[in-house]
């Protein structure tokens, strides 16, 4: 069964190692202005692994989902984005059962392919 923490780990499989940093990088210099950064000592020889712990440890799981979006839409890896933002989706579908999973995302905006945009914050 997928979770939270497989789907940003398998979003981050996906970046080349340039671009992995520079998502650190988002990560420590604040993914957005109202979201806490995490100090860039922590961040600066974690592996993917130990990115997504660290995420979840600072923002919560539903949190760390929605920031690892943020921070994709940052580094302008917008279709990893939408890829991770569909799978987390699902996953929270999944625990909930269905009901709420577009808030449980929240974070940013997202047009889907039935052309609804998710108002995540």
């Amino acid at each position: 069964m997928a979770t939270t923490t497989t789907a940003i780990f398998d979003a981050l499989q996906e970046l080349l190692e340039s671009e992995f940093e520079e998502f650190k990088w988002r990560l420590s210099d604040g993914v957005d202005s109202d979201i806490t950064s995490i100090p860039r000592g922590k961040l600066q020889k974690a592996n993917r692994h130990e990115v997504v712990d660290i995420m979840v440890q600072q923002y919560g799981t539903s949190n760390a989902g929605t920031n690892a979006v943020k921070a994709l839409r940052r580094i302008k890896q917008n279709e990893r984005a939408k890829k991770l933002e569909k799978n987390l989706l699902h996953v929270y579908s999944m625990d909930s059962g269905g009901a709420g999973a577009g808030a449980a995302v929240a974070g940013a905006s997202s047009a889907g392919s039935d052309g609804n945009t998710l108002d995540l914050k």
